[in-house]
């Protein structure tokens, strides 16, 4: 390792790690991201399977014109990446009921007017809402106003037709919490990146991203350790003075976490848990999102994928039916020129229990997982097992172990209203300089939430500096 002070020090090269890094690197500070794993980008980076690319994680993004919010990061960042935008933005499949929607949020506006006439009042109401969720003023008059609420909650004060309230809930999947337990403040936010902003595919997958990012960060003069897993954070009188990787000592007054906060105080440091008894009765009290499992497949160029990626629900009843939800992503869906030596990619994400994950019989567990989803899938994609070339499949340790997120989690801490916005977790320690960022922290999960928490944070070490 040639330096062993950085001004710096970020742990994780997730979006928001990335990000965070880059936006100080363009600042003029020396900065270091410590990765633990061969790549950058966290969730947001692919791997190889029987010689075929897959995304490991983030499959759609929202908000990626640059004009945008991720997009305008992005380019004051000055990173050189292309997106393609989906169209449509998404597919809901319920039984007997296919539902597009449309890449316009004005078209699907119409739509659903069009089948729900008599909720036409509370769609203008609802779709005003996420508009004006892009402006400041409004956007803190919609946080003050639903903050405590559940979206379930905003639902029911503005429709009475339930399978417009169902139709309108499937994309909560997005949180990993179904309307009656998700916040509305998350799901306005969310749903404008994906309906009004519009929703976007990397071209040439999620590495491609985070690689372009972290190509920026170095442009800037940011150094990336791989495989460089960071083992301890060392204070001195509550104050961060380094880290150590491999042994090596590397010193920082300022370190990031850009991972999961859990693992950052009960590993990483060496704190008097007495001492911080109210703090770790705190930690304590935030609960990890869901986790899930994923099945990575390579199906034969014959088989016919058209129309076949979204959501897949076994009822309009999205609360009881959420734990059973079947998420498909087909790359070669969103452009043509996404087909790998004549493989088509399909990754189908379900929710599953971290605590009935199986650490015995490793491989014969995954396979039993992976035929019951295979099963599932079956049903709505006749055919798909004969075509199968290639085949993996993540559990929630698997996760845990690529991610470091504690029991696996998909979206860092779960999108509930007590754990969101004025009560979420706090982006700054009271270890000094000590900060947070990603989805652990404010705004929450998703590419463009975690982005948006690498520019904050980076900011507020500026103005602190």
């Amino acid at each position: 390792m040639k330096k062993n002070r950085y001004d710096i020090i970020i742990i994780g090269s997730g979006i928001s790690g990335l990000i965070a890094g880059a936006y100080l690197a363009k600042h003029g500070r020396k900065v270091l991201i410590a990765e633990k794993n061969n790549n950058v980008g966290g969730c947001c980076s692919s791997f190889f399977r029987g010689g075929i690319e897959f995304d490991a994680g983030a499959h759609i993004i929202g908000s990626c014109y640059r004009k945008n919010l991720f997009g305008s990061i992005l380019n004051e960042l000055k990173v050189n990446s292309d997106f393609i935008r989906l169209a449509p933005a998404d597919l809901i499949h319920f039984p007997n009921d296919t539902i597009s929607i449309s890449a316009s949020h004005e078209e699907f506006r119409s739509y659903l007017v069009k089948r729900f006439k008599c909720e036409k009042r509370g769609l203008d109401l609802f779709f005003n809402i996420l508009l004006k969720a892009n402006d400041p003023q409004s956007a803190s008059h919609i946080i003050k106003k639903y903050v405590h609420a559940t979206y379930q909650t905003l639902l029911d004060g503005l429709f009475t037709d339930v399978t417009l309230k169902s139709i309108l809930s499937v994309q909560c999947g997005y949180l990993g919490l179904p309307p009656r337990d998700v916040s509305a403040v998350s799901t306005i936010f969310m749903l404008r990146s994906y309906l009004v902003d519009g929703a976007f595919y990397p071209k040439n997958g999620s590495q491609a991203l985070s690689n372009s990012i972290a190509d920026a960060f170095r442009d800037f003069g940011g150094d990336i350790f791989l495989n460089s897993e960071v083992d301890k954070i060392l204070t001195k009188s509550d104050q961060v003075k380094s880290v150590l990787i491999d042994g090596n000592e590397i010193n920082s007054n300022v370190i990031i976490a850009a991972s999961d906060v859990l693992r950052t105080y009960k590993k990483l440091m060496n704190l008097n848990i007495r001492k911080e008894k109210r703090f770790y009765g705190k930690l304590a009290a935030f609960k990890p999102s869901c986790s899930g499992c994923i099945l990575y497949l390579g199906l034969s160029e014959k088989m016919d994928l058209k129309d076949k990626h979204g959501w897949y629900y076994d009822s309009y009843d999205i609360d009881s039916s959420f734990a059973k939800q079947i998420y498909v992503h087909i790359p070669e869906n969103n452009h043509h020129d996404a087909l790998r030596k004549g493989v088509k990619r399909l990754v189908a994400i379900s929710i599953f229990d971290y605590g009935k994950d199986k650490k015995m019989e490793r491989e014969k567990f995954k396979e039993d997982i992976a035929d019951d989803l295979l099963f599932k899938l079956e049903k709505r994609i006749p055919g798909i097992s004969e075509k199968i070339v290639i085949k993996n499949m993540a559990t929630p340790l698997t996760i845990e172990r690529y991610t470091f997120n504690s029991r696996g989690a998909f979206y860092g801490w779960m999108q509930s209203p007590g754990q969101t916005y004025t009560n979420f977790f706090p982006a700054k320690s009271f270890i000094k300089g000590l900060f947070h960022a990603g989805h652990w922290t404010s705004p929450g999960g998703g590419i463009v939430a975690v982005a948006l928490s690498g520019i904050n944070v980076a900011k507020k070490i500026l103005r602190n500096s």
